[in-house]
């Protein structure tokens, strides 16, 4: 289906206006290739700088969550670390970590 040219004008007009593709194509109602094509026949290209303004704050916002991840963990292990050094009846890490382990099992004597 050939794109009419009222929605060819109001694609280069709200390129030329700043507003991004996708926010073009939602508001036009077409395919954001679409949007991409038309502004490429007409010699537009679209401002990438929010693009990677947007990428660098995705990724430093990612980096916080890894350290804070970090230090949660490193937290449990640290409470951890003292239960079992506190407790030298635990049969292990599942016990110093509050986890119930299942009694050992006595095997059946012959009579």
């Amino acid at each position: 289906m050939a794109l009419d040219e009222a929605k060819r004008r109001s694609i280069v007009a709200m390129v030329e206006e700043g507003v991004g593709r996708n926010g073009i194509a939602r508001s036009v109602g077409v395919a954001a290739f679409t949007v991409s094509n038309v502004a490429k026949q007409a010699g537009l290209r679209f401002d990438r700088q929010q693009t990677v303004a947007a990428a660098v704050a995705q990724a430093t916002d990612a980096k916080a969550r890894r350290q804070a991840l970090g230090a949660r963990m490193l937290g449990t292990l640290e409470e951890a670390r003292l239960r079992l050094s506190k407790e030298p009846q635990a049969r292990g890490f599942q016990a110093a970590a509050g986890v119930s382990t299942p009694a050992p099992r006595r095997r059946a004597t012959s009579l």
